[in-house]
This record gives structure tokens, sequence and C-alpha cells, in this order.
């Protein structure tokens, strides 16, 4: 029998067992809980666990704006660390 994926869509993320890759896993919102940082074919998201299921906090697909900076398959995450001094960790992406 054929494995099959576990995939689904939301309006701010477009989920998949195949293709989603977690790139880190840090406290970005500051509570002391790691949310998680994946790449795929589809975007950039961020997921959190809450109670027993994991919960989308953002999702970005290619193409779309994050403020200045253009999401793209052409960036990576440089690095996860507090850039400013503030509660929770900031995420720096680098264009290849």
């Amino acid at each position: 029998m054929p494995s099959r994926s576990a995939s689904t869509r939301s309006a701010r993320w477009a989920t998949s067992s195949t293709q989603d890759v977690v790139v880190a896993a840090a406290d970005l919102s500051g509570d002391g809980e790691a949310e998680l940082v994946l790449r795929s074919g589809w975007g950039t998201g961020v997921l959190r666990l809450v109670g027993d299921a994991l919960k989308i906090v953002s999702g970005h697909p290619h193409g779309t704006r994050v403020g200045a900076w253009h999401m793209n398959p052409g960036i990576r995450l440089g690095a996860v660390a507090d850039f400013d001094g503030a509660p929770g960790q900031e995420l720096l992406f680098e264009a290849r």
C-alpha cells in the first residue's frame, strides 16, 4: 500500500508532511515556549504547540512581502538570536 502524505491548507499555511522542513525551534514570542519555523515549496511559516495540536502563528507564501522583505525560495534562515534585547528571539533571513 503506498504511503500518503498528510496535507492541509489554511488561510495562512499549506502543510505537507512530506515537504515541510523544520529549520528552527526558538522562543520567538518570549513566553518561554519554542515555536517551530518551517520552510516548504509553499513558503515560510511559524507554528506553536497549543495543548496537543500545532497551531499556525504566521504563514507567508513565496511571492509575498513581510515588511520590505520579499519572501521567495531563494532566501534562507541565517540566524535565530535576540537581536533587539526584547523578550523573544528574532529570525534573520539571508538572500542567496
